[in-house]
């Protein structure tokens, strides 16, 4: 009796951790789940389904092995009575299966959802205009268009009335000239007391140009803009790496912004700062 009741025990203590086994499974197929959902790269999702597949039949092993070594009467100190746990064994190896299927089709079609994400941003990147041809006949910037301009060629976009909305250099530069190039002072919308700004200033290589340049308070072209260029090029001059985005805002159909928000990482360091131009 006594043996038996060790037995007993020693089954408890399976059964014990062929549930937390099986709990980290399920704990396992929610995280799998949510990396589904996420899309992650095909060969991450399909080795996490192989290694879920694996740990299934391991807990399908271990409650046949439980279920063919014990029985539960301890009149008969528990012999080896081959059966006697009424566990359908299997069943978890029928859904590892399935996983481990699921698994060889899923590298090809999470694939072809990342291949159909690379063909989106190919074709959004070859619809910039990179001839210059972002002008009309009258000198004005087109509706509805992204382009590249300045030395570097930033990328800019604009709105459908023309009006210059986004700046963006994923990588900024300092040009090596010497001498600043004459900018177009007409700016769009200028009023009393307004500057021509550029987005990307003359030492980043920015275009003198309509497609760079816009109107800005003096105070905004000289200060509190200013401020950023001179720490983006003390940066550079450091080695450090500059990404910048500048966004346009207008208030109605105005064509001098009304706020510029700008958007800039130093060595991956985030920085966002508001600049009213009112």
């Amino acid at each position: 009796m006594e043996q038996g009741v060790k037995n007993l025990d020693n089954l408890k203590g399976i059964l014990k951790s062929t549930k937390g086994l099986t709990d980290n499974m399920i704990s396992q197929l929610k995280t799998y789940g949510k990396q589904l959902d996420n899309l992650r790269p095909s060969k991450i999702l399909s080795n996490s389904a192989d290694a879920l597949s694996d740990g299934l039949r391991h807990a399908d092993n271990v409650l046949s092995e439980a279920a063919q070594r014990f029985s539960l009467n301890p009149l008969k100190q528990l012999q080896p009575a081959t059966g006697s746990i009424p566990f359908e064994g299997g069943k978890l190896t029928h859904i590892a299966d399935n996983i481990s299927a699921f698994a060889k089709n899923l590298d090809g079609s999470v694939d072809d959802v990342v291949e159909a994400g690379s063909k989106t941003s190919k074709d959004t990147a070859e619809n910039i205009i990179r001839d210059g041809s972002h002008f009309d006949e009258f000198g004005n910037l087109r509706p509805n268009i992204r382009y590249q301009a300045g030395e570097f060629e930033y990328i800019y976009q604009t709105d459908d009335l023309g009006r210059l909305t986004n700046w963006d250099a994923e990588e900024l530069h300092l040009t090596e000239r010497t001498k600043r190039l004459p900018h177009d002072s007409k700016s769009p919308g200028k009023l009393s007391g307004d500057q021509a700004g550029h987005m990307a200033g003359d030492r980043f290589g920015g275009s003198p140009r309509k497609d760079n340049v816009v109107s800005q308070l003096r105070k905004v072209n000289l200060s509190d803009y200013k401020k950023l260029e001179n720490q983006w090029a003390k940066a550079l001059e450091e080695g450090k790496d500059v990404s910048v985005s500048v966004k346009l805002n207008y208030v109605g159909d105005s064509l001098r912004p009304d706020s510029f928000e700008v958007f800039y990482k130093i060595d991956g360091k985030p920085t966002f700062k508001n600049i009213p131009n009112n």
